[in-house]
């Protein structure tokens, strides 16, 4: 069995810096990037549209995913007692705002979270073992943001139902891009979280993207047809 240290060697401060880090944008679509502590073997970074992976080592297993069809994410993580484990999602997609010509139209962005976090002992390990922390993100690239995050220390199951959100202006054809995160680390530990990206639109809009969103305030329409729609609200 591989000899580590405790995993719980971070800070809050250091964590949101990790989940507010987006990656650089491909040339079509956004990347997206599921990553897990200890590091796993498959690639980080892809633009696809959907992505579930998981990964299980000595110190704990973990669970991330997205549909960026749906607008969803989850992150689930459950540390052993001999360590501890992490799981980061960072799902990141290019929004168009559709509807009548004109200047630009203020609306905002909603991410719904739901989850637990559980710190568990038992009673042989050092205290720090046995928490956790979990973290929600949501931003603009260049923009506004908006995070959430707690602990849970032994002995301790806390809900976590934060709802995030972000104001956005935005003309008609003019792309914007978001990124929802979701984070999970503990030790003798369990995270579970999952989130839904909701978009709050005056009457007449609608949002499309370039991984075809078709979520609330969406107008669906396939991601092959994304360069398309540029040319027509252009």
């Amino acid at each position: 069995m591989r000899k580590t240290t405790s995993s719980l060697q971070w800070l809050p401060l250091a964590l949101l810096s990790l989940l507010l880090a987006v990656p650089a944008a491909a040339d079509l679509c956004p990347s997206s990037t599921i990553e897990f502590v200890p590091p796993g073997a498959d690639p980080v970074a892809t633009s696809l549209a959907t992505r579930s992976l998981n990964s299980s080592w000595d110190l704990g297993r973990g669970n991330g995913r997205y549909g960026l069809v749906g607008g969803t994410i989850h992150a689930t993580s459950l540390g052993d007692p001999a360590g501890g484990f992490g799981t980061h999602v960072r799902a990141s997609d290019r929004y168009m705002l559709v509807g009548p010509p004109g200047p630009a139209i203020s609306f905002s962005v909603r991410l719904y979270v739901s989850g637990t976090a559980e710190g568990r002992n038992d009673g042989y390990l050092p205290s720090d073992m046995g928490s956790v922390g979990v973290s929600a993100a949501l931003l603009e690239l260049g923009a506004a943001q908006d995070t959430s995050s707690l602990i849970a220390n032994p002995g301790q199951l806390l809900g976590f139902n934060p709802t995030l959100e972000i104001p956005l202006t935005h003309a008609v054809s003019e792309p914007f891009d978001l990124t929802m995160a979701l984070h999970s680390q503990g030790g003798f530990s369990t995270g579970i979280l999952d989130a839904k990206l909701s978009f709050i639109m005056p009457e007449g809009y609608a949002i499309v993207s370039c991984q075809g969103f078709a979520g609330s305030g969406a107008t669906p329409v396939a991601a092959s047809s994304w360069g398309k729609l540029k040319l027509r609200y252009r």
